[in-house]
């Protein structure tokens, strides 16, 4: 399953950009995050992994972080591997002006797990609705420094 969501944040792109990629900030904008390890690597270089554990309702989901690509303030790609279920998150920063930036997101699943399958088949708007939660919580915290 593949998808593109696009917001635009009133700040600079290079401010985006180094939000989107700041660790000491993530609790910030996604509250549901529990701890991340950095487990191989240098922070902020590509290839470097991290141990990522969320809180889903009364259950929580560790998976692996993979930074791909750091060609910020252009483009950012982070892989998670969740059980062999795959999100693959793509963000490219376009400036609109010196203070607005479009953000678009895309998003690749790959699922193993038969009910992640179903679920992606069957709900997909479920996906894009948690994404796009995603991109509100971020451009709220951006939009408040």
């Amino acid at each position: 399953m593949k998808y593109t969501l696009e917001i635009e944040i009133n700040k600079p792109r290079d401010e985006v950009a180094r939000l989107i990629q700041d660790r000491n900030t993530f609790k910030e904008w996604q509250p549901q995050l529990q701890s991340t390890e950095l487990l191989d690597g240098v922070i902020g270089e590509e290839g470097s992994t991290y141990k990522i554990v969320v809180s889903m309702g009364k259950n929580t989901l560790e998976m692996i972080e993979t930074l791909m690509i750091n060609n910020c303030p252009d483009h950012y790609q982070i892989k998670y591997d969740a059980d062999g279920n795959i999100n693959i998150m793509d963000f490219w920063f376009t400036e609109l002006s010196p203070t607005r930036t479009k953000m678009v997101a895309q998003s690749y699943f790959s699922c193993k797990a038969l009910m992640m399958k179903l679920m992606a088949f069957f709900m997909p708007g479920a996906f894009k609705k948690q994404t796009r939660k995603y991109m509100n919580d971020f451009k709220a915290f951006v939009e408040s420094q």
